[in-house]
């Protein structure tokens, strides 16, 4: 403005005094810098005939000016810039006091935006320190603006409007003046968006945007595809505070956003796809010294999720919650699964589960920890598709308070399973107290035609990552038939029970405090040492020590039909080791126990089955007894393999020359000695050994 009254100035200081006998006036500036522009070849026409200025369609009197060249500080080039404006009174020129400037004219190209054109027309009183300005039909990004400002004496007042702006377009014109986050890239659609602002000086007091996307696209961390969208923000400012609202409606199309937080190891991604109704975000909330009041803020995906907050954050803060409120509800834990819970498990082990029915879930935080926890389930049914676990018509109500009162908690299911083992119906009532919870009174879980009788159970640390849980039970008689048909094994006979000590689970491992003891096959098997490492993951790890006491060997070979032997036998598996349940590590031995007065038979068919495990052969008095006797005496049996890289290292009761025995023959006639002679068999094949002798009928000895 500086510039226009020093030419007018010029202007005025020549002809003044004989004003209206000039009709044309001409001014050349060949370069001039005003705010951090550079103009280049300036041409300012006073033009007060009669003639109108055609090109323009403005009228006379009035001023044109050309300017060849404009570069701001970023470098950003306008070229061919031409201004037309009608003088309603050029006496107002002169006298500095009053410039107007109605349905003018401009046009400019740029080298990004391309022709830029529009209406203008403004107003300015110098005297009262007033400017209105109005520009319609600006051509920009592939669609128009209007724009009209509104100033006096500090105060001012902006209203946009864009019509079908094209988001590419629109973006480059952005990044010629501000630097934008790089975070998507072939931008497609329109958009229309108003704003409207106030202020006084460089300070702003309140804005409103409103911006209505088409067809929206763009690719990148976050994606969308075909969107429709409407945004709405105000901001206004109150002494020292920003009030915020917000409020976001996607109408249809889909759009996969990525926060750019991390979950673990893991930036989870949010794909949103809008159906009938549409997905909104509405936000009400203060902002004052980098301290954020949440008045209101709710998120709405309808028969899918909604989630309401509100409270109190200091973002730049190591404990960014001051307190805060959290309600999650859905009907339809099946819609919510894999749009926003399946994200947040990706890695966990946890990230491929089939489940339906009801969620409420209120939390309340204070300085970043859980003071208060209320989760209802209604009707829940979980399938891992791992086959690790099912539950069935799960209800709770399951309560977690700071305070040093006491909260009940209940949870009740029709059915499940665990890694096959079926369960049957069964409550649990449950107490809490601050971050712990622990059983009221025991609780019983049927399994098969037994029972798992929970004499302790005891969760602390809830809500943290080192959370723990631990339990004592005690497992009565179990039929083995329908155990081991249940988890894939030869089918067995007789029972199995036990006492469960101690066994705690924590960060994704368990372990057991004592001994875990097995009745089965007529003996006992001690469960030592163990520890399972990631017992959710999909490759969990298992380690452990076994002994075996006593166990009857006419059960057990009549349970793996392989071929009926009598006595007792004891042993050993040390240093298990089994990755996803299959066993990569041990040193195992079976063996007649030292003392053992039970009667020692051996069949014909077990001969055989002996005989092909252990790679040897019989040793008879004569091969022909073998179809006389049935079975035969003998006075001790035993086998013994150390798994190491897929090759199990074998022995029996006693080494001989280029072998050992598996079976040593009895006192009194027939005898039978059972030799083996491969000392090292791979694994896969021993496997496949005993596979056959399950699959066998029996053998025809001649």
């Amino acid at each position: 403005m500086r510039l226009f009254r020093l030419i007018c100035l010029l202007v005025s200081s020549v002809f003044f005094s004989n004003i209206y006998a000039i009709e044309k006036l001409n001014v050349e500036i060949e370069q001039a810098e005003f705010s951090g522009w550079q103009f280049e070849s300036v041409h300012i026409d006073f033009d007060l005939s009669s003639q109108p200025l055609s090109t323009e369609n403005v009228t006379t009197p009035h001023i044109s000016i050309s300017i060849d060249k404009l570069i701001s500080k970023q470098n950003e080039t306008f070229k061919n810039i031409k201004i037309a404006c009608p003088l309603a009174s050029f006496e107002h020129v002169l006298q500095f006091d009053l410039i107007e400037c109605q349905s003018g004219y401009f046009s400019a190209k740029h080298n990004l935006l391309g022709r830029l054109e529009g209406r203008l027309d403004f107003t300015l009183d110098t005297e009262n320190e007033k400017l209105e300005a109005n520009i319609t039909t600006f051509k920009l990004a592939g669609g128009s603006v209007d724009l009209k400002i509104n100033a006096k004496k500090g105060e001012w007042k902006v209203d946009l409007k864009g019509r079908s702006l094209d988001v590419e377009k629109l973006k480059k014109l952005l990044a010629s003046f501000v630097t934008l986050p790089n975070v998507t890239s072939e931008e497609t659609g329109k958009i229309n968006l108003q704003l409207k602002a106030n202020g006084r000086g460089e300070n702003l007091r309140s804005a409103r945007i409103n911006i209505r996307t088409f067809d929206l696209g763009f690719d990148g961390n976050s994606v969308a595809e075909e969107l429709d969208a409407k945004i709405n923000i105000l901001l206004e400012r109150k002494d020292e505070e920003w009030l915020i609202k917000q409020e976001i409606s996607l109408l249809d199309g889909a759009v996969y956003i990525e926060p750019g937080v991390e979950v673990g190891a893991v930036k989870p991604g949010f794909l949103l796809e809008v159906g009938q109704q549409p997905i909104t975000l509405v936000i009400e909330a203060g902002w004052k010294e980098a301290r954020i009041q949440i008045d209101k803020l709710t998120f709405t995906h309808p028969d899918v999720i909604a989630i309401n907050i509100e409270g109190i954050i200091s973002p730049e803060n190591n404990s960014p919650v001051d307190e805060l409120s959290m309600s999650i509800y859905t009907q339809d834990l099946n819609a919510v699964f894999p749009t926003y819970l399946q994200p947040l498990l990706f890695g966990s082990g946890l990230d491929e589960i089939e489940i339906i029915g009801q969620m409420d879930l209120k939390i309340q935080l204070r300085e970043s920890s859980i003071t208060d926890f209320h989760l209802v389930l209604d009707d829940v049914y979980a399938d891992d598709q791992a086959s690790r676990f099912h539950i069935a018509g799960l209800n709770g109500d399951v309560r977690l308070n700071s305070d040093p009162n006491v909260k009940d908690s209940t949870m009740t299911w029709q059915g499940g399973s665990i890694y096959q083992v079926n369960i049957g119906a069964s409550d649990m009532k449950l107490s809490s107290k601050g971050r712990s919870m622990k059983l009221r009174e025991k609780m019983r879980i049927p399994i098969f035609d037994g029972e798992l009788q929970v004499n302790d159970l005891e969760m602390r640390k809830l809500g943290l990552e080192d959370y723990s849980v631990r339990i004592e039970s005690t497992l009565t008689p179990i039929t083995l038939s329908e155990f081991t048909e249940a988890i894939g094994w030869p089918i067995m006979a007789g029972n199995i029970s036990g006492e469960i000590p101690g066994v705690t689970y924590n960060q994704g491992d368990l372990t057991t405090e004592g001994r875990l003891r097995v009745s089965v096959f007529d003996g006992d098997i001690t469960i030592s040492h163990l520890w399972i490492e990631d017992l959710f993951d999909l490759i969990p790890t298992l380690y452990a020590d076994i002994a075996i006491k006593n166990i009857d060997l006419g059960i057990l070979t009549k349970t793996f039909e392989f071929g009926d032997i009598t006595g007792r036998l004891d042993g050993y598996m040390n240093n298990l080791r089994l990755d996803n349940w299959e066993p990569v590590q041990f040193d195992a031995k079976l063996a007649t126990p030292e003392k053992d007065d039970s009667r020692h038979r051996i069949s014909q068919r077990a001969i055989d089955n002996i005989t092909s495990i252990g790679g040897g052969g019989s040793d008879v008095v004569s091969r022909g007894i073998l179809g006389v006797f049935e079975d035969f005496p003998y006075s001790k049996i035993g086998l013994s393999c150390r798994l190491i890289d897929s090759v199990c290292f074998m022995s029996g009761v006693e080494k001989i020359e280029n072998g050992y025995y598996i079976v040593k023959r009895g006192f009194l006639p027939p005898w039978l000695n059972i030799k083996g002679y491969n000392d090292k068999v791979d694994w896969p094949e021993l496997l496949d050994r005993l596979q056959n002798i399950s699959e066998t009928d029996s053998p025809t000895i001649e």
